[in-house]
C-alpha cells in the first residue's frame, strides 16, 4: 500500500544537565513525505513539492548532494550496509519551507520493510552554520527496530557551540502508524549524561484544511525553531556557560552507529 503525506503535530523537548541546568519544550509540526514522491514539481492538499509557495517542500534541502535526487541518495547509503533489498519504503519527517524560509535542526528518514516495520532511521543533522552530518540507526544483523533499542555513536558532528565535540550519542525511536517519538542523550568524553532531546507527536491525514490549521497555529515555524535555538544560546551565554567555536568539520558526512543493546 503506497504511503501518502502526513502532518506530525509535536513537541520538542530539550533539557541540558550541567553545568548549569536549562530546559525548554514547545510545540511544532512536521511533515511526513515519503521519500518516492520527492522528485517531481507538483502540489498535495495545498502544500508545494519543489516549488514555492506559502507552505513547500524542497527536496534540495536535505541529503548531501543537491544534485542526487533523495531516492538515490537514501538508496545509495542503504546498498552500502546490506539493507536495500529489505527497504521497501522510506518517509522524510522534515518541518517544511514558510513563506520560502526552511531550516530544519534534526530530520528523519523512516526505513520499513514490506510488513511496514522500521529497519533503519537515518537522523539527519544541520547546524546554524549550513553543514550538515547524518546517523544511520539499524542493526547489524538487520533485525527489526523496536522501542527497546539503543543506538550509539561518537559525535561527530560540531552543532552547538556550548557544546564540544566529543563524547557520544544514544538514540531511542518509538515509531508507529499513529506515534513519532524520538529520544537523543548526549554523553560528555567524561560518559557523564550532559542532554536530552526529544521529539513526540502523533500523525495525522496531510490536507489543505490541515495544512491552513498548522500555519495559524504555529506562524511562521522555521523561523520560530531559529530564534528559539538563537535565544536559548543567548540564555546559555548569560549563565557563564564555556563556549566553543567552530571546528573543521569531519569529511566524511555519514557515521553509522554501533549496534545496539537493549535497554538498561
Amino acid at each position: 500500500m503506497a504511503m501518502s503525506p502526513a502532518i506530525l503535530h509535536a513537541h520538542v523537548y530539550h533539557k541540558r544537565f550541567f553545568s548549569r541546568t536549562n530546559a525548554f519544550r514547545y510545540k511544532i509540526y512536521y511533515l511526513s513525505i515519503p521519500v518516492d514522491q520527492t522528485q517531481d514539481t507538483h502540489r498535495y492538499h495545498g502544500l508545494s513539492i519543489n516549488q514555492p509557495d506559502w507552505l513547500s517542500f524542497h527536496a534540495k534541502d536535505h541529503g548531501h548532494d543537491s544534485s542526487q535526487s533523495l531516492t538515490d541518495f537514501i538508496h545509495q547509503i542503504l546498498e552500502q550496509q546490506g539493507l536495500l533489498d529489505q527497504v521497501h519504503s522510506t518517509q522524510l519527517i522534515a518541518m517544511p519551507r514558510v513563506l520560502g524560509y526552511g531550516f530544519n535542526p534534526v530530520s528523519f528518514w523512516l526505513c520499513k520493510n514490506a510488513a511496514g516495520q522500521l529497519i533503519a532511521v537515518l537522523a539527519e543533522v544541520h547546524n546554524t552554520f549550513g553543514e550538515k552530518h547524518s546517523y544511520l540507526c539499524c542493526h547489524q544483523d538487520h533485525a527489526i527496530i523496536r522501542d527497546n533499542d539503543y543506538f550509539y555513536s561518537s559525535k561527530c558532528f560540531h552543532v552547538s557551540p556550548f557544546l564540544p565535540r566529543d563524547g557520544h550519542y544514544r538514540f531511542n525511536f518509538l515509531i508507529t502508524d499513529q506515534l513519532f517519538s524520538v529520544k537523543i542523550d548526549y554523553y560528555n568524553a567524561d560518559n557523564q549524561h550532559q542532554l536530552t532531546t526529544a521529539l513526540t507527536g502523533k500523525f495525522k491525514p496531510l490536507n489543505r484544511a490541515a495544512l491552513i490549521k498548522a500555519f495559524w497555529s504555529y506562524p511562521l515555524v522555521t523561523l520560530k525553531s531559529m530564534t528559539m535555538i538563537h535565544y536559548q544560546a543567548l540564555r546559555l551565554w548569560f549563565k557563564r556557560i564555556p563556549f566553543f567555536p567552530l571546528p573543521q568539520q569531519y569529511q566524511n558526512q555519514l557515521t553509522l552507529t554501533k549496534r545496539s543493546d537493549q535497554a538498561e
